[in-house]
């Protein structure tokens, strides 16, 4: 890891990366279930013209002023890279840790936000956690008792001092989800959690994240992401989910010189600053490299590394922080040392 951001730098000439140095490892108090009565839907404030904070600390790792996180294997016994090696591995600590949150029914305590909670307070410099909150028993579940006891959660983690973006229902609209593609039933059920969460929990942003480019017909215009918007009161972060494949052939070549930044552009454009005034981030990217079943590469002429230091950095480069002043962050998928 640090090797690939190191190469970054060198290849980009980018300015310095930020590092904090603090004395010791932060513990937060114990886990705690809050008694305080939740409201079930109440109206929403006027969050349509409002400066976000988004909680990114400025001495954490960013480049050209755009955060770096990771969302990388929590537990992995073959190849480990918990968030504690990847910070290891780069000498700095990351902005953003992110995870998956499975969401049931019987589970009203989340416990996985628990088993998760460790390795977070492993991490210095105080990350945002990015939780993606996955309704995998589909969206008709999500209740409003649920709803509450998600926002219970976001409420323990608020008090422990930890800022949460909340990606509920990522990716909602593409169909490998139990939610994907249901935008009447996502938009009751977003803006309910978000009732619930911004009740209690004030330091827990709601993080609208569809996957890029998936759009037909009507919804073409507006990058297939149109049927999915909650409105401006309902939302106050906007993510993408975009990574490079090498094309519909899954060949492993490098990305076009452009190829981030027109995507991430043109998204801004449509639900950043000019028409929705949010924060962008890329919340969940990277860069595949393709190989067989048997574990030969796929065809192409760029190896692993090659292909993933062009794209991390085009998300880091000047021009990028340029061309799309809101982009705050990106949250790279790291699964293997490698990444």
């Amino acid at each position: 890891m640090k090797e690939l951001l190191c190469g970054v730098l060198a290849a980009t000439f980018l300015c310095s990366i930020v590092v904090s140095s603090p004395s010791s490892h932060h513990q937060g108090p114990k886990l705690h279930r809050s008694n305080r009565q939740m409201r079930q839907v109440p109206k929403p404030p006027n969050h349509s013209k409002k400066s976000v904070n988004t909680g990114l600390s400025s001495t954490n790792l960013n480049v050209n002023g755009i955060a770096v996180g990771f969302l990388p294997a929590l537990s992995e016994p073959i190849q480990p890279n918990t968030p504690l090696d990847i910070n290891n591995r780069i000498g700095a600590p990351m902005s953003v840790m992110g995870s998956y949150i499975q969401l049931y029914a019987k589970d009203t305590n989340l416990v996985e936000v628990d088993w998760q909670l460790p390795t977070y307070r492993q991490l210095v410099g105080w990350p945002v956690w990015e939780i993606a909150m996955m309704p995998v028993e589909g969206l008709e579940k999500v209740t409003p008792e649920i709803a509450n006891n998600i926002a219970r959660k976001m409420q323990m983690l608020n008090a422990q001092g930890i800022t949460v973006w909340l990606r509920f229902a990522h990716e909602m609209n593409g169909d490998w989800y139990p939610w994907g593609q249901k935008p009447a039933l996502f938009l009751e059920k977003w803006r309910l959690v978000t009732s619930a969460v911004r009740s209690v929990a004030p330091k827990t942003l709601m993080l609208w994240a569809p996957n890029s480019g998936f759009g037909k017909g009507n919804d073409a215009l507006l990058g297939g992401y149109a049927r999915y918007w909650p409105g401006d009161e309902w939302v106050d972060m906007i993510g993408l989910s975009f990574y490079h494949y090498g094309g519909l052939e899954r060949v492993n070549v490098l990305p076009a010189p452009t190829e981030a930044q027109d995507t991430i552009k043109e998204f801004a454009k449509l639900y950043g600053s000019k028409n929705h005034d949010r924060p962008v981030v890329l919340a969940e990217t990277a860069a595949a490299y393709t190989r067989s079943l048997d574990g030969r590469p796929a065809p192409g002429t760029a190896n692993e590394r090659d292909i993933k230091l062009a794209w991390m950095s085009q998300l880091l480069s000047r021009s990028m922080a340029e061309a799309v002043p809101e982009l705050k962050a990106i949250v790279w998928v790291g699964k293997r040392s490698i990444i």
